[in-house]
């Protein structure tokens, strides 16, 4: 045995050097939807790591936190008391706040970052990121900041250089000391971040005194102490979270992009499947044949059996890692790994980030989708008789359909449409199985479709369109299995592009509606930062000039917006507050549950709260009830006046009375300035006189609603986007995979085309037969799909929306679907057209040849 063993490598050779070609394709159907599967993780994981590293990166030793509420943070007295808890080894103060940060000479870009203030008592907590600058951040700098490789890079800036920093709605100059590379941080050097003495980072962003966090460090089994007196300390003012709280809240924050992305993958990952088990058909004759000779010269069940496994992880191993590395290339020139929204709320640095478990996660599809294209060889190699009959066959084995069975996959198919309705009224948190119910059940459709395709060319042909049409007719029914097999993959491909892009495309006109509505409550808005603030989260203090524009005739009125992040029991939910004299406080079309005047009128009367659904359901609140709110002044206790969408932002949203959270904030600050104007004046002319009225030294946006508009929905879009980058690529890989699958069998049927020769049929009739068949097939399979792929909309739709939350508004995607169709069927039919005319060009002679 262990000889044999030896020889597997050989024998496989044996059979494998006859067909390079075929085998090379069944490599490449495995290796696109391995590439698909791992292009994804490797996007997903690098949102959420690049923050985990930042944060394990700064917080070393630390096991907690004692976090403000908002970004004027909690006073410094508190890093004090925190270190005379019980339990408590270590506290190191510090400020993160959000800020923007460009060239002096105000070329190139500007980069959203992170400004962290840390002093000497930071050393006693020090992660690699605190080591690698030095150990204690450069504290004994005045007036520099620190920052990664990376970051510098991008600016364009170096130690020594100048740099303009854009804080708290301010602007500043200021120094680079250090730049610090991979050989000192890792990973790190990818980073969004700058790094200050505590000091100097508090004058920057006007926080004097002022903390955004206390990192604690704990002895050993005393961490529950510590938590108890570390909330004695924060005194319902702060919040005491472990250390690592950012990462946990950005992986909840990003789930719902993950999971749908992630399902995508997986189509992909099927659609793969298929393309190999196609390749498998297309050569299935000769491997039969080759079992069953080395069966009729001796060889043992065991034996054969091992062989078909070797063959199968072969094609496995070596498509799989074909697959990882064209995955890597994906995800490295095509897929974003920042998605714009997160960045909203968290500082995602640059870097890729590929986890042992997405490599061993794709590599193991691509080895369990191989041995399953594997099934049917595995069945000969066991099988008790000898199967002399594909020994001797020309043709393919078991290559028919049984009449018979037809109606009864119909049936099946029909069975699994009604079950996906049944999901779609009474367990809407299961659509994602409806869906797939719907595509298996298209597949199951596909020989009867294909049946009554071919039926319908047989009367066509009957009444004297072509004679070929008929010859095209007989070769499909000859090799029906495979015909089945290749429209199954066009099928699923034009369904899941259909069903996914249709839904994204339905929550993208929901978002383009909400936004619109958002936005649309001034005619110019004034914020801080740029592209990270788009949120309008980021408060600064009002400029006096900004108020006193009412008294110009060309403004209406002039009102303070206010807005944050708040952590709420696990989310970071984005806070809206407008004042009683603002726009309508609850965005158009976006009310799940309430009424819709009380809730705006209760809003502005004070004392309630009107939260997206996700988020009521997680807090266990509904219309009506009493809602502990943990504010920066302490616990606020509100009455849910309704219930919205998420308004695009998946941890969820709080809308609140202006009133009500100038009390609970404790802050006269604004986090945007609404400005409508007078009746007649242009938008482009109010931007102009808001922006002559604003201080030298601000660092503030002023921007028309529709230039604030195209921005909002410009990068709220970036976690969606990927739904359509997955799309496009299935699409094309699908059409090529069918292509390339219909050239090998067009090879494989030389000899055919051989006799059509010898019959008098010249080279465009033989060619024509050929391109018929492949229109017939791959119309049919795209055509099923595109009809499933709008039922699937429905529910695909429903999915999306319940797993992030997002507005939707549905439209049946009719023109994505005919496209779609046309896309595949037409564009694999020529390409397919290629190979034909060469095949079809075959010597007469190669009739008389063998195999």
């Amino acid at each position: 045995m262990m000889r044999y063993l030896w020889d597997l490598p050989w024998l496989w050779w044996l059979r494998a050097r006859k067909r390079p070609g075929q085998e090379a394709l069944a490599i490449v159907g495995i290796a696109i939807g391995v590439a698909l599967l791992f292009a994804v993780q490797i996007a997903n994981t690098s949102v959420t790591g690049s923050v985990r590293e930042l944060t394990e990166g700064i917080t070393g030793s630390a096991s907690l936190a004692l976090v403000a509420r908002d970004p004027h943070g909690i006073d410094a007295a508190h890093a004090t008391a925190a270190r005379s808890v019980e339990g408590v080894t270590a506290a190191a103060p510090a400020l993160f706040v959000r800020a923007n940060v460009s060239a002096a000479d105000g070329g190139g870009e500007a980069a959203p970052v992170q400004l962290v203030g840390v002093d000497d008592r930071f050393a006693s907590v020090a992660g690699q990121l605190v080591k690698g600058f030095g150990g204690q951040f450069g504290v004994k700098l005045r007036r520099a900041l620190l920052m990664p490789r990376g970051l510098a890079d991008r600016l364009g800036v170096d130690t020594g250089d100048r740099l303009r920093l854009a804080v708290g709605g301010r602007s500043h100059e200021v120094f680079v000391s250090t730049v610090v590379g991979a050989g000192q941080v890792g990973p790190l050097a990818q980073s969004a971040v700058v790094v200050a003495p505590l000091g100097y980072a508090q004058q920057l962003a006007g926080l004097p005194d002022r903390l955004t966090h206390v990192l604690i460090a704990t002895a050993d089994g005393r961490e529950g102490a510590a938590r108890a007196g570390l909330a004695a300390v924060a005194d319902d003012r702060a919040d005491v979270v472990a250390s690592d709280h950012d990462a946990r809240l950005i992986e909840q924050a990003a789930g719902p992009n993950e999971q749908s992305t992630g399902m995508f993958a997986a189509i992909s990952m099927l659609v793969g499947v298929l393309f190999t088990f196609n390749a498998m058909l297309l050569t299935m004759p000769e491997r039969r044949r080759f079992v069953a000779e080395l069966r009729m010269q001796g060889f043992g069940r065991a034996q054969l059996a091992t062989l078909v496994l070797f063959e199968a992880l072969a094609i496995g191993v070596a498509g799989s890692l074909l697959g990882l590395l064209l995955g890597d290339l994906l995800s490295r020139h095509v897929f974003h790994a920042e998605p714009g929204y997160l960045a909203f709320a968290f500082p995602i640095g640059t870097q890729r980030i590929v986890s042992a478990e997405a490599v061993a996660l794709a590599f193991a599809g691509g080895l369990a989708a191989t041995l399953v294209a594997s099934g049917r060889l595995l069945v000969d190699a066991i099988a008790s008789v000898p199967l002399a009959a594909a020994y001797r066959s020309a043709d393919e084995p078991g290559e028919g359909i049984p009449r018979r069975l037809r109606p009864w996959l119909a049936v099946a198919a029909g069975a699994l449409v009604a079950f996906a309705v049944a999901i779609y009224l009474l367990a809407p948190a299961l659509t994602v199985v409806g869906v797939g119910a719907l595509g298996v059940a298209a597949v199951l459709l596909l020989p009867a479709a294909i049946d009554g395709a071919l039926r319908l060319a047989d009367r066509l042909a009957d009444t004297g369109v072509g004679g070929l049409l008929s010859i095209s007719v007989s070769e499909l029914r000859a090799n029906a299995t495979r015909a089945v097999a290749l429209a199954a993959t066009g099928a699923l491909a034009v369904f899941g592009s259909v069903a996914i892009e249709g839904a994204h495309r339905d929550l993208l006109r929901g978002l383009d509606d909400m936004q619109g509505s958002y936005i649309g409550t001034a005619d110019v808005w004034v914020t801080a930062g740029g592209d990270e603030n788009v949120l309008t989260t980021t408060p600064f203090a009002a400029p006096a000039a900004l108020r006193a524009l009412t008294a110009s005739p060309l403004v209406a009125s002039v009102r303070p917006y206010r807005g944050g992040f708040l952590d709420v029991a696990g989310h970071r939910a984005w806070v809206i507050a407008r004042d009683a004299a603002g726009g309508d406080p609850i965005p158009a079309g976006q009310l799940v549950a309430g009424e819709r005047a009380r809730a705006a009128a209760a809003l502005r009367d004070g004392g309630a709260v009107v939260l997206s659904d996700g988020l009521a359901d997680h807090l266990g609140v509904d219309v009506g009830d009493e809602l502990a709110l943990p504010t920066p002044s302490g616990t606020e206790r509100l009455r849910v006046a309704a219930t919205t969408t998420n308004l695009g932002w998946a941890p969820g949203t709080l809308l609140l009375g202006g009133d009500d959270f100038r009390r609970a904030w404790a802050s006269e600050d604004v986090s945007g300035v609404e400005v409508s104007l007078a009746p007649g004046v242009a938008p482009e002319q109010g931007r102009r006189l808001v922006e002559s009225a604003l201080p030298r030294d601000a660092a503030l946006t002023v921007e028309t609603a529709a230039e604030r508009l195209d921005r909002f929905q410009r990068l709220s879009r970036a976690g969606l986007d990927r739904l359509s980058q997955i799309s496009t690529l299935m699409l094309v890989a699908a059409a090529l995979a069918m292509s390339a699958a219909m050239s090998a069998a067009i090879w494989q049927q030389r000899r055919r085309l051989a006799v059509l020769r010898m019959q008098g049929f010249d080279v465009e009739q033989v060619w024509a037969t050929l391109v018929l068949q492949s229109l017939i097939v791959l119309s049919v399979g795209a055509g099923v799909g595109a009809a499933a792929g709008l039922a699937g909309q429905v529910l695909a739709t429903r999915w999306v929306t319940l797993t992030t939350g997002f507005p939707s508004i549905f439209s049946p995607a009719l023109a994505l679907a005919g496209l779609t169709f046309a896309g595949v069927a037409l564009v694999a039919t020529l390409v397919v057209a290629i190979p034909g005319w060469f095949a079809a060009r075959v010597s007469p002679t190669a009739s008389f040849q063998g195999d």
